[in-house]
């Protein structure tokens, strides 16, 4: 696989070159100056490692940047940062996966290996989603003519409810499935992913909210049963005030 990695700490780079190379991994090692001059081409990379600890380049640049060439790439945000808002503001900035420094080699191994693991599966290739289409081989969103790129925790997330869609699937449930771990995941981390994908499909009937519990994918009967429910419960209230 190849990593590229962006880091200032000499003895941190060494660690994870010497660690990742071991397991045969192709690494590529970046610095401020490197991401300053632009001759990086992100797209050749599965994996990005980015560093949020540097005072020498702006991680949340980088991870635009990143983002802006290949939307299908795993960036994992190497933090000292634990607090649930910096959390949040790295998801909304385009992270699949965090963690936290000092960590072991094996987990950084472990994160790395998970998240690009294809697995084997006989779902259909495409799910039918109201009125748009989950495209399962191009992992994207189809809506009319418009194809919708998903991150890769976006298109986890939509995955599963679309693979479960006759019932409602909780937080917790989703923490397990698309992040596969707890430690670091809240359900804030959730909300936030699922808020993203509504603004992308345009459509915010499409993912119910079950209060209190999880998500839900409608059909568009299913939409419309509740737009026409709650223009009833509109109505009655507007009467009960006449």
């Amino acid at each position: 696989m190849n990593i590229a990695l962006y880091e200032e700490s000499r003895l941190l780079v060494d660690m994870i070159v010497s660690g990742l190379k071991h397991q045969g991994h192709n690494i590529a090692h970046f610095n401020s100056k490197d991401i300053e001059d632009q001759n990086i081409l992100y797209s050749e990379y599965q994996t990005h490692l980015i560093s949020d600890r540097s005072r020498k380049f702006d991680h949340r640049e980088l991870i635009d940047t990143i983002r802006d060439r290949d939307q299908q790439s795993y960036i994992i945000l190497i933090t000292s940062r634990s607090s649930w808002q910096e959390r949040v503001r790295a998801i909304r900035s385009g992270v699949d996966d965090m963690i936290e420094h000092p960590f072991p080699m094996e987990e950084l191994i472990a994160r790395i290996e998970k998240a690009n693991v294809k697995p084997i599966s006989d779902n259909p290739k495409n799910y039918q989603i109201g009125g748009a289409k989950l495209d399962t081989e191009n992992r994207c969103m189809i809506l009319g003519e418009k194809t919708i790129d998903l991150r890769r925790k976006e298109y986890g997330i939509i995955e599963y409810l679309a693979r479960n869609k006759d019932r409602t699937v909780s937080r917790s449930e989703l923490m397990d499935h698309v992040w596969d771990y707890r430690r670091m995941t809240s359900s804030n981390t959730v909300d936030v992913h699922i808020s993203n994908l509504r603004k992308k499909l345009g459509n915010r009937e499409m993912i119910k909210t079950v209060h209190g519990f999880g998500y839900k994918l409608q059909s568009s009967a299913d939409q419309l049963d509740d737009l026409e429910s709650e223009q009833q419960i509109n109505e009655e209230q507007i009467s009960i005030i006449s």
